[in-house]
C-alpha cells in the first residue's frame, strides 16, 4: 500500500521492533512484584530475585523527578548471550537485560552490572510512559505502540540516554557521569578548538569525530537540571507531548521552558564546559613521553599496545579503518595483520591472544566469546577455543598458558587457565562470594596472576598464586574504578581516575600506598611494562595514540584523596534527588518473591499496534501482535479498495520458537484487470483466495568482523480463483494455482570502516525456483539467480560492485520479476532475462552542511554504472533473437538527516543514457540502499 504522506514513511522507518530469539529449550520462570514482571531462565533464579528487589527499591526514587507512576512492565533476563547491554522496547512494551557484564571497568565503571542496568533501563521506562500523554496519547490510542513510537521522533536520543545516564550516576556509587573517561572525548574536542554546531555534534560526521549521544546527553541534561531545576525535564517532555506532531516539538518545548532552543542551549552549555575544562587542564603537568604514532589526518585510535621484540602490536580503529591488529616496527612503519572485533589483546613469547564474538548458528540471543591466537614468527592465526564464554585472555610469560575469565550462563565467574595451543582447561579458580572477576594479568616470572573482582560492595584487587591457588587481597572493595592491572616488579600498575583525569597509577604492595606514575592532558591508559618503561595509550583530540615513558620514582605523586569528577555538577543534582537511595548492598531489600512458571501459551498473543491508514484509492485497518519472547508474530487487517469497491482480508503469522521458522498466511480479495478492446476500456473482476505455508531456516555463521549468513526456505501457495464474469473475449478461468517456491540467500563480507561506501570485499547470492508440480487449472515455473560481488578499489573508501542476474519463467499467471531492470528502461515482464551490471561507487565529499534545519547533509557520493541486459521469450533466446538493452550513467546520492532525527536517510538523482536509442533519462531516487 502506498502512503500519501511522506512523514508517515519516515515514522515507519525509525520504528525498531525487537527480533530477539532465545533458544527454544530454556525453562522460563517469572516473579511478579507490585510494579514489575521479571522473566528469566530457571538457572538464574537468584539473579531474578535480586533484580526484583533492586527494581522495586528504585521504583520511586528513579522516577521522582519525572513525576510519573509507570504501569507494570515485563523485564526479561537473557543469559545465553555474551553481549553486555540492555534495552527498553515500546514495540512491544518490555525490557531486556543481558546478564553478561563488561570486562573493562573503564567503559561503564565497576558498579554491579545488574544494578547499573536496573537504574538506567528503568529510567527509560519512566521516560517512555511520561511522553505518552496529550497528543502522543491520542497517537497511541489510534495506532497503539506504532503511534507512541512514531510520535517520539522529535525527542532526541541524547535526551533519553543523557537523562538515563544522569539517573544512573546519581543513584549509584560510580555511574558514568563520575568517570572522566566518559566525557574525555568531548573535552579534548572542545579544547582543540572543535566546538562544532549542534547538528554535527549530535548527528555525526564522516569527516570529524562526533561524541556519543550518551556523553553529549549527560552533559546537556545535567546542565539543564542544575540551571533550571530538577523538574525541567518533566516540563519539557510534558510540553513536547502536546505538539508531538511537529518535527521540532522537543526544541520548541525547550524554548518555551528555558528561553533557548536546543541549538542555543547546546552552544551555551559547551561554551561553559570549554572554559571549565581549560582551567582544569592548565593545572595538569604531563609526564615526559616519547610518541610512537605519527598523527593521522582523521580521528584514529591505537589501543592496548603490546611489545614483542622490537615491534609494537596494537588495536587500530577509526573513521578511516575498521578495527584491525597492526604491527608498528622500530622505524615507525605500520603493517596490517588482520581484521577482528575485540577490546583487548595480550602478547608474550612471540604470540598474541584475544577473545572475539561468535554467533550461534540459529539463535540471535545465544552467542559465544572464543579465544584466538596469532603467531608472530609464522604469521598465522588460529582459533583456540570453540563455543566458549571466555573473556580478557592473557598469555603467560613463556607463552604456554592463557589465563582468562569465564562467565557462565548461570552467572558464575571463574578464572580459568588454558593450554595456549589446544585450549584445554588446566585449572579453574572461583571466589567464595561469586565475585565477578575481571582482566587477569601474569607476573613477569609467571608465578602470580593479578585480577580485579566486583560485588555490590565495589571492586577489589587481588593476586593468585598459580601453584598453590592461594588468593591474596591487595585492595579491599572500593569504588575507585581501577581497571586493567599489570605487574611492575613487586608493584601493580593500573588505570585509575584521579580528580578529573585518568592516570596510570601504581600500588606499592609493601606500603599499600597508591602513586600516580603517568599523567597526560586528557587521560592515559593500559600500560605494558618493558624494563623500567611503560608503553601505553593516551588520548588526544585526534584519537588514542601510543607513547612510552620511563617510570622514574622521583616523579611519582602519592594519591591521598580522590574527588568525584565534576563533583560540583553532581552535588547540585544530588540535592534534587533522594540521595538516601543511592544503591548499596546495605540498603537494598532482600525479599523472597514467589517464583512461578512463565506460561508461554497464555502470553502468545500480545496485540500492541493497530491503526487505520489511507493510500491511493484504498483504506486499511491493521492489527499487530508480537509476544514478548518474540516466538509468535501475527499481522492481520482489512483493506478496502475504492476502484472496485471491495474488501480484502488477510492474516499472516510467523512462529520462530523452533529451529526452523514457520510462516502461514491467508488472504481473500476481489481483484480486477482493465484492458482496451475496440478503443473501449473494459474491466474484468474476479475473487482470489490465497493460502501460504512456508518454512525457512536463518543460519548465522558470523564471527568477529565477518558477517556470514545463509537463509534457506520453501513455501507453498494455494491460489483459488473464482470468476465473476466475462467481458468480450476476455475471461478469468476458475481454478487453482499451487506454486511451490524454494529459495536460498547467502552473504559473506567483512565489516566496513565508517567512511567506506560499501564492504571492500564480499558476496551476496540469491536463488529462487518456483514450480507447480500438481495437476491444476493454472501452470507455471520460474528460475531466478542473482549475485553481487563487492571488490576493493585502489582509492580508499570506494568500491567496485559487479552484479549478474538471470531469470527464466513461463506461467499462465503473471509472475513478478525478481530483479532490477537495466537503469533507464521501463520494467517489462519477459519470459527470460539476463543482466550484467558494473558499478564504481565512491564518496565525493563530506560537507556537514545544515540547510535551514531541515536537512543535515553528511556525505555526497556518486556511482558510475553500466548495465547490459538481454530480454525476450525462451524461443527468442533459442533463436538468438532476444532484445539487447544497454545503458550507462551516473548516480548522485546524498546521505542526510531530516528534521534533526538521528536516523540516516538518503536520496539522490540518476542520469541514465540508453545506448539502444541514444536517449537520456533523469530520475529522482528516494531511500536508495546501496548495500544489502
Amino acid at each position: 500500500m502506498k502512503i500519501n504522506y511522506l512523514i508517515i514513511s519516515f515514522l515507519l522507518l525509525i520504528i525498531n521492533e525487537s527480533h530477539a530469539q532465545h533458544p527454544y529449550n530454556l525453562n522460563w520462570k517469572k516473579i511478579k512484584t507490585e510494579h514489575f514482571e521479571i522473566v528469566f531462565p530457571e538457572e538464574i533464579s537468584n539473579e531474578g530475585q535480586r533484580l526484583a528487589n533492586t527494581l522495586e527499591f528504585l521504583y520511586k526514587p528513579a522516577s521522582s523527578t519525572l513525576f510519573n507512576d509507570t504501569k507494570r512492565i515485563s523485564v526479561f533476563l537473557s543469559n545465553q548471550s555474551v553481549i553486555s547491554n540492555g534495552y527498553v522496547s515500546t514495540i512491544p512494551r518490555m525490557s531486556l537485560f543481558y546478564t553478561t557484564p563488561m570486562q573493562d571497568a573503564t567503559v561503564l565503571g565497576s558498579n554491579d552490572w545488574l544494578q547499573t542496568l536496573a537504574v538506567h533501563e528503568f529510567r527509560h521506562v519512566v521516560q517512555n510512559d511520561l511522553a505518552n500523554r496529550n497528543f502522543t496519547k491520542l497517537g497511541s490510542i489510534f495506532y497503539g505502540s506504532y503511534g507512541r513510537t512514531g510520535l517520539a521522533y522529535s525527542e532526541p536520543l541524547w535526551y533519553s540516554e543523557g537523562d538515563a545516564v544522569a539517573t544512573e550516576t546519581l543513584y549509584s556509587q560510580l555511574g558514568r557521569g563520575r568517570m572522566p573517561s566518559f566525557t574525555m572525548l568531548i573535552k579534548a574536542q572542545l579544547l582543540s578548538g572543535k566546538n562544532f554546531k549542534y547538528e554535527k555534534t549530535y548527528l555525526g560526521s564522516y569527516k570529524d569525530y562526533s561524541p556519543s549521544h550518551y556523553a553529549l546527553g549527560y552533559l546537556l541534561e545535567m546542565q539543564m537540571r542544575n540551571e533550571f531545576g530538577s523538574d525541567i525535564t518533566y516540563k519539557t517532555i510534558d510540553r513536547m507531548s502536546k505538539y508531538s506532531f511537529l518535527p521540532y516539538a522537543f526544541s520548541l518545548a525547550l524554548k518555551k521552558e528555558i528561553g533557548q532552543n536546543v541549538r542555543q542551549f547546546h552552544k551555551n552549555t559547551f561554551d561553559k564546559y570549554q572554559k571549565i575544562w581549560i582551567d582544569e587542564t592548565d593545572k595538569i603537568i604531563e609526564s615526559n613521553r616519547i610518541e610512537i604514532i605519527k598523527d593521522k589526518k582523521h580521528w584514529t585510535n591505537y589501543t592496548h599496545p603490546q611489545l614483542i621484540d622490537s615491534s609494537i602490536y596494537a588495536i587500530k580503529s577509526g573513521l578511516d579503518c575498521a578495527q584491525i591488529l597492526v604491527e608498528i616496527d622500530n622505524l615507525g612503519n605500520e603493517h596490517k595483520i588482520l581484521q577482528f572485533e575485540t577490546d583487548k589483546i595480550s602478547a608474550n613469547a612471540g604470540k598474541i591472544v584475544w577473545s572475539d564474538f561468535s554467533a550461534n548458528v540459529r539463535w540471535s540471543e545465544k552467542s559465544y566469546s572464543n579465544i584466538y591466537s596469532y603467531d608472530v614468527k609464522n604469521k598465522k592465526s588460529k582459533q583456540v577455543t570453540f563455543k566458549t564464554r571466555y573473556f580478557a585472555p592473557t598469555l603467560s610469560p613463556n607463552g604456554n598458558y592463557i589465563a582468562c575469565i569465564e562467565f557462565t550462563t548461570n552467572s558464575k565467574s571463574n578464572l580459568v587457565i588454558l593450554n595456549s595451543n589446544s585450549g584445554e582447561v588446566l585449572k579453574t579458580f572461583t571466589l567464595p562470594n561469586n565475585d565477578f572477576i575481571r582482566t587477569p594479568a601474569w607476573s613477569e616470572n609467571g608465578e602470580q596472576i593479578v585480577f580485579l573482582h566486583t560485588t555490590e560492595l565495589g571492586q577489589a584487587l587481588s593476586i593468585l598464586n598459580f601453584s598453590s591457588g592461594k588468593i591474596t587481597k591487595l585492595l579491599d572493595y572500593n569504588f575507585k574504578n581501577i581497571s586493567n592491572p599489570v605487574f611492575y616488579n613487586e608493584s601493580i600498575l593500573f588505570n585509575m581516575p584521579v580528580n578529573g583525569n585518568d592516570k596510570i597509577c601504581m600500588l606499592d604492595t609493601t606500603s599499600h600506598k597508591i602513586y600516580s606514575v603517568v599523567q597526560t592532558k586528557f587521560g592515559s591508559f593500559n600500560p605494558f611494562i618493558s624494563h623500567r618503561s611503560a608503553i601505553y595509550q593516551y588520548y588526544t583530540p585526534n584519537g588514542y595514540k601510543i607513547a612510552f615513558s620511563k617510570i622514574e620514582k622521583q616523579n611519582w605523586q602519592e594519591i591521598t584523596e580522590i574527588v568525584d569528577y565534576n563533583q560540583t555538577l553532581i552535588d547540585k543534582a544530588l540535592k534534587q534527588e533522594d540521595s538516601t537511595k543511592i544503591l548499596s548492598k546495605a540498603i537494598l531489600p532482600d525479599s523472597i518473591y514467589q517464583i512461578k512458571k512463565y506460561p508461554r501459551l497464555l502470553n502468545a498473543l500480545n496485540i500492541h499496534a493497530w491503526g487505520f491508514y489511507s493510500g491511493e484509492e484504498e483504506y486499511e485497518f491493521t492489527l499487530k501482535s508480537n509476544n514478548k519472547l518474540n516466538t509468535l508474530s501475527i499481522n492481520t487487517g482489512i483493506l478496502y479498495k475504492l476502484n472496485n469497491q471491495s474488501f480484502s482480508k488477510y492474516i499472516d503469522a510467523e512462529f520462530t520458537a523452533l529451529f526452523p521458522v514457520f510462516h502461514v498466511g491467508f488472504t481473500t480479495e476481489n481483484r480486477s484487470y482493465s484492458f482496451y478492446e475496440n478503443a473501449q476500456k473494459n474491466t474484468i473482476d474476479w475473487k482470489e483466495n490465497t493460502s501460504i505455508f512456508g518454512i525457512y531456516l536463518p543460519l548465522n555463521f558470523s564471527e568477529g568482523s565477518l558477517i556470514h549468513g545463509l537463509t534457506i526456505g520453501s513455501n507453498i501457495q494455494i491460489i483459488n480463483r473464482i470468476a465473476q464474469e466475462s467481458v468480450g473475449n476476455y475471461s478469468i478461468r476458475e481454478g487453482n494455482f499451487t506454486p511451490i517456491a524454494n529459495y536460498a540467500v547467502y552473504q559473506i563480507y567483512k565489516q566496513k570502516a565508517k567512511r567506506d561506501v560499501a564492504p571492500r570485499l564480499g558476496i551476496y547470492l540469491k536463488a529462487i525456483v518456483r514450480t507447480t508440480p500438481f495437476e491444476q487449472t493454472y501452470d507455471g515455473w520460474q528460475k531466478f539467480f542473482s549475485s553481487k560481488i563487492y571488490l576493493p578499489s585502489p582509492i580508499r573508501h570506494a568500491n567496485f560492485l559487479v552484479e549478474i542476474a538471470s531469470e527464466t519463467k513461463k506461467s499462465d499467471i503473471l509472475l513478478s520479476n525478481q530483479f532490477v531492470y537495466p537503469r533507464g528502461f521501463e520494467m517489462e515482464n519477459n519470459e527470460k532475462f539476463v543482466k550484467f551490471s558494473a558499478n564504481y561507487h565512491f564518496p565525493l565529499f563530506h560537507p556537514d552542511l545544515n540547510i535551514l534545519q531541515l536537512f543535515y547533509i553528511k556525505r555526497v557520493r556518486t556511482n558510475l554504472f553500466y548495465d547490459y541486459g538481454l530480454a525476450g521469450t525462451i524461443e527468442n533466446f533459442e533463436n538468438q533473437t532476444q532484445t539487447s538493452l544497454q545503458s550507462t550513467g551516473i548516480e548522485l546520492f546524498f546521505d542526510f538527516n531530516l528534521f534533526n532525527i538521528k536516523y540516516d536517510f538518503n536520496a539522490g538523482f540518476r542520469y541514465s543514457f540508453r545506448l539502444n536509442d541514444q536517449k537520456g533519462i533523469f530520475e529522482f531516487l528516494m531511500f536508495e540502499i546501496p548495500i544489502n
